[in-house]
């Protein structure tokens, strides 16, 4: 009986060390397409290998990092989870991918115990530290973070840039702008790699300019010059708007206009600034002076920026002038929400609710307006963005009086902004509206005024320095009405092209 159960193991052991072979050769093929991204087909070949040798632990882990890359989170994480409970102390390598996974689901606190666990099994893994400094970053734990980012170079000294780097965003994270800047040039001593190179360079060009804008004023001015072809919006057929006859006069005209504001601010932080603002602002053309404008705004803002959400609301009084009279008083308070989702969205909603008291005998007009617009960025060019949105807006007008019709306004729009070469930036825009005013039998006796309109837009822009810009601007729109004299003629279509050179200051 020994005998034979003898023969039966030398036959038994060949069998099996064969089988061993072949799930580790699948393995082996399994994780190659892991490594070469072709995530699909290594969880094919993983869980082939695994039905072969269902304890290779080795097999299971590199399953749960596949089911990671495909972002199958929950499956991974149960993989995972399972891994460590039956070995919870030999796998520094699964806590680590669990911690990951944690983090990418901002899942903090998570992450950092799990790193921890990690750290607990593997003390000199400077890496891990690192990660674990990140989390409490998050959780904006400062003090534990900064410790983490110190342990990381003192036991991998080859991490000393990085570590340099990231104890940089501890200060940075809590508005320390100057602490921020001696570390970062700690890093920047330290030869870090090209990428991380790039970084430090950024975040101190991020510094300086938010140093800029953490003073208690700001300053900023602007020169404008104009063409515009349709200055007073004449119809396509040349005939004085809502008069049928009237001759054809002059349409076009070049303008240039002067800008200044300045802002004090009382509170001037990341998370909240209040203040008061003054605003001048003029346009004047060479021949149609009754078209010039020159107004002065006075105000008084609010944001409250507790990330990610992040909210405004300003309340302006504004005097303006017409061909030098005193034409309209204008009270506005426009309140805002911006929603980060992530690093490459936000929404954000606007409101304004505007009272315009007219001077020359026109009806006094209650506004609002109600809008919202979503943005995705996409990094090209390095480190600078294109950036596409999509938005809508309502608008209502209300007049107090007989003398003009309530109307309405609901426009979809859209548009790209682009970087280009030499630090070039492009934007694209376009948007299309529906316009329609409530009947006035002191207006329109036969119809009901309805407008469809067409907006388009272009510009190119470029920074010099920190402190100018320099656009050039171009603004198109087509507006088609159904409100028709007696030959047929729409008394309100008309198109306009506005072209515009703007040299802007921000001091």
């Amino acid at each position: 009986m020994v005998l034979g159960l003898a023969f039966c193991l030398a036959l038994l052991i060949p069998a099996l060390a064969a089988a061993d072979e072949a799930a580790k050769n699948v393995f082996e093929r399994g994780r190659f397409e892991l490594e070469d991204g072709n995530y699909e087909e290594a969880l094919k070949f993983l869980d082939q290998a695994i039905q072969m040798d269902p304890s290779d632990l080795t097999f299971q882990y590199h399953r749960a990092r596949a089911l990671i890359k495909l972002e199958r989170e929950a499956e991974a994480e149960e993989a995972l989870v399972k891994l460590l409970s039956a070995d919870p102390t030999g796998q520094p390598n699964v806590y680590v991918e669990l911690a990951s996974l944690y983090g990418k689901q901002q899942k903090w606190s998570n992450a950092a115990d799990n790193y921890s666990k990690a750290l607990n099994i593997v003390p000199d893994r400077g890496d891990i530290y690192l990660a674990r400094g990140a989390m409490f970053l998050e959780m904006k734990d400062y003090a534990k973070a900064d410790t983490d980012f110190q342990e990381a170079a003192r036991v991998s000294p080859s991490l000393a840039a990085p570590a340099a780097y990231n104890r940089a965003m501890v200060p940075y994270r809590q508005g320390n702008l100057d602490e921020t800047l001696t570390l970062l040039e700690t890093a920047q001593s330290l030869k870090p790699e090209e990428g991380l190179a790039r970084a430090i360079s950024d975040l101190r060009v991020s510094v300086a300019k938010e140093k800029r804008r953490r003073k208690a004023w700001s300053v900023d001015a602007a020169v404008v010059f104009q063409f515009d072809d349709n200055v007073s919006l004449e119809p396509l057929d040349g005939l004085g708007v809502g008069t049928p006859g009237a001759p054809t006069r002059d349409k076009e005209d070049m303008a240039y206009g002067l800008s200044a504001g300045a802002k004090y601010y009382f509170i001037n932080r990341r998370e909240a600034e209040v203040g008061v603002a003054y605003k001048f602002q003029s346009l004047f053309y060479s021949d149609l002076t009754e078209n010039d404008i020159l107004s002065h705004t006075f105000g008084g803002f609010f944001a409250f920026n507790p990330s990610p959400w992040y909210f405004n609301v300003a309340a302006d009084y504004g005097f303006y002038y017409g061909d030098g009279e005193h034409r309209l008083n204008l009270f506005a308070i426009s309140p805002s929400v911006t929603r980060l989702f992530g690093k490459h969205d936000r929404t954000t909603a606007h409101a304004s609710l505007e009272y315009k008291s007219y001077k020359d005998g026109s009806d006094d007009v209650r506004r609002v307006v109600l809008g919202a617009t979503h943005f995705h960025s996409f990094t090209v060019l390095t480190n600078r963005a294109l950036t596409v949105r999509g938005g809508v807006q309502y608008e209502r007008d209300d007049p107090i009086g007989d003398l003009a019709a309530a109307s309405s306004t609901f426009e979809i729009k859209g548009g790209v902004n682009f970087p280009l070469p030499f630090l070039l930036e492009a934007d694209l825009g376009v948007g299309y509206a529906w316009v329609d005013f409530e009947s006035n039998t002191n207006i329109d006796p036969d119809e009901k005024r309805e407008d469809k309109r067409w907006t388009l837009s272009a510009k190119l822009g470029r920074n010099i320095g920190d402190f100018m810009r320099v656009d050039l601007m171009w603004n198109y729109t087509f507006n088609d009405s159904n409100t028709t004299d007696g030959t047929g003629k729409d008394l309100y279509e008309f198109n306009r092209n506005v072209y515009t050179l703007l040299v802007s200051g921000h001091f």
